[in-house]
């Protein structure tokens, strides 16, 4: 399992968090999104070591996303 936090700058209200949500849903491997909205945070649990597919899914979304880490986890 890998877990991937993001930044994403444009990120403020539940209706961006919709907007991803829908983005990444299709996406292989995706186990988990925590949202941190106050922080315009996202973190993603995933399978597949797929961050940079990932991180160009979010970035389709010109929401200002910046990739934070990736690093593989036992969670």
């Amino acid at each position: 399992m890998f877990k991937s936090e993001f930044i994403i700058k444009g990120m403020d209200c539940p209706s961006e968090e919709r907007m991803i949500r829908m983005k990444l849903d299709n996406a292989e491997g995706i186990r988990k999104l925590d949202f941190e909205i106050t922080k315009r945070k996202l973190t993603v649990f995933h399978t597949a070591n797929n961050v940079g597919i990932i991180n160009s899914l979010l970035e389709e979304l010109n929401l200002g996303t910046s990739m934070v880490s990736s690093v593989r986890t036992n969670e």
